[in-house]
């Protein structure tokens, strides 16, 4: 049976896991290129790299994902109502990012640098990494489970609230070493610098998002939550060796993700239900 023949809703189903594994593809494709440049150099033009991520890496998960899945239980839940806060996340966040931004333009700038960020060493290939942020921060909302749009939503304001409030108390400053072009990830990281703002840096937007994606995945009900914060992880120490944030905007990110968590999900309390 095809899957035009299928019922609607299983049709809905099948869409919603294809996209899942669709960002899987890409979250697992982009560290290989790291991994690439890290020991020689791309072996194709920079528009190879994007094919490599946005096509290959999906057109390989896409097919196993849903085999490996195709037993799991169905999730009731509306898929569109989830694909629109997908979208609203993603191009809210990155509004609301660059607004604050200009709003804090010309203002007295601070410096949070510590001896500590002296001893980590910019390593441009982590640059493929840390742009997997945007993938690993919709994930939870492609499949969510037994997480409920209310509480997603809620969660985001939230933490767009802290964030913003902190952008406009503090502008915070990065002191951005010039990379230049010479390899594939230079490249990439010369392209990030110029269109992204320097002082919108405590805490760091980047591992807020990225932990809080990590700890929706847990509200979403999948065992593999875990490996979601690891990865959240992961892309804040790319934060550091990207030379994007200071140690302190890490810290602050990661914080500010879990004070959110802790007070929209209050995980302590026994779970009585959707809410």
């Amino acid at each position: 049976m095809t899957v035009s023949a299928l019922p609607h809703r299983n049709r809905d189903e099948w869409a919603r896991r294809g996209l899942l594994w669709a960002a899987v593809g890409i979250l697992v494709a982009q560290p290989l290129v790291s991994l690439v440049e890290a020991v020689a150099s791309w072996p194709g033009p920079a528009w190879s790299a994007v094919v490599f991520c946005v096509v290959i890496g999906p057109a390989v998960a896409i097919p196993a994902g849903l085999f490996a899945s195709r037993r799991a239980p169905p999730t009731a839940q509306p898929h569109w109502k989830w694909i629109v806060l997908a979208v609203a996340v993603m191009g809210g966040w990155s509004l609301a990012y660059f607004a604050l931004g200009a709003l804090s333009e010309g203002r007295g700038m601070v410096r949070l640098h510590t001896p500590l960020d002296d001893l980590i060493p910019l390593w441009t290939p982590s640059i493929w990494i840390y742009l997997t942020y945007f993938w690993l921060m919709i994930t939870p909302y492609l499949y969510p489970g037994r997480l409920t749009l209310r509480r997603a939503a809620l969660a985001n304001l939230a933490m767009l609230t802290v964030v913003g409030c902190a952008f406009l108390a503090m502008p915070v400053v990065m002191d951005r070493p010039v990379v230049g072009d010479a390899t594939l990830s230079r490249y990439a990281l010369s392209i990030l610098q110029a269109s992204d703002p320097a002082h919108n840096c405590f805490p760091s937007l980047h591992c807020a998002n990225a932990l809080l994606a990590g700890l929706l995945l847990r509200e979403t009900g999948t065992r593999f939550w875990p490996l979601g914060v690891g990865y959240a992880l992961l892309i804040a120490a790319t934060t550091l060796t990207t030379k994007q944030h200071w140690v302190a905007d890490v810290g602050a990110g990661l914080a500010a993700a879990v004070v959110v968590w802790l007070v929209v999900f209050r995980p302590w309390r026994a779970r009585a239900g959707p809410s």
